[in-house]
């Protein structure tokens, strides 16, 4: 069901993004950030988090790359998704976008909700994920949170 198309409003038809592709879009993007990553780990250092945690100490380098790790996923996801190519450049090169409920570009403000609502995607032990293969319009748990969808895109304009 997830590649037939699906009327959202009268005069538009849409074909959501299959698992495959929001996969592969994740993939590239985790590539893409794990440059900025690793060099704030190795500029700032900071060990294991649950290493520290078992130990009864946490140090404020752990803490701050944490910080920052959670800063710079949140602004690359938000600001690129609420663009006018209203994708990542993972989900560019999949041709894939984020749309509203409407099929319009979402704000910043609901691209931040959808990025920070990822988290609760991963404390269901990914389950969140995996909501989008019995879900009508394709959607995982944080699609729903933020009131959004990934569609398939035909052309960069």
């Amino acid at each position: 069901m997830a590649n037939e198309e699906i009327s959202i409003f009268p005069d538009k038809n849409v074909v959501y993004a299959t698992f495959g592709q929001r996969f592969a879009a994740g993939l590239l993007d985790g590539i893409i950030l794990f440059i900025p990553l690793t060099l704030i780990r190795h500029f700032i250092g900071g060990g294991s988090l649950f290493a520290e945690l078992y130990r009864g100490h946490v140090n404020g380098a752990s803490i701050l790359r944490r910080f920052l790790n959670v800063v710079i996923c949140w602004l690359y996801q938000a600001l690129m998704e609420s663009s006018k190519n209203q994708a990542s450049i993972g989900q560019m090169a999949l041709k894939i976008k984020v749309t509203d409920l409407e099929g319009s570009r979402v704000s910043f403000a609901t691209a931040s909700a959808r990025a920070f609502a990822e988290y609760v995607s991963l404390l269901t032990i990914c389950v969140g994920y995996f909501m989008m293969l019995w879900n009508s319009k394709s959607q995982m748990l944080h699609d729903k949170i933020a009131g959004t969808l990934i569609v398939k895109k035909e052309k960069w304009g």
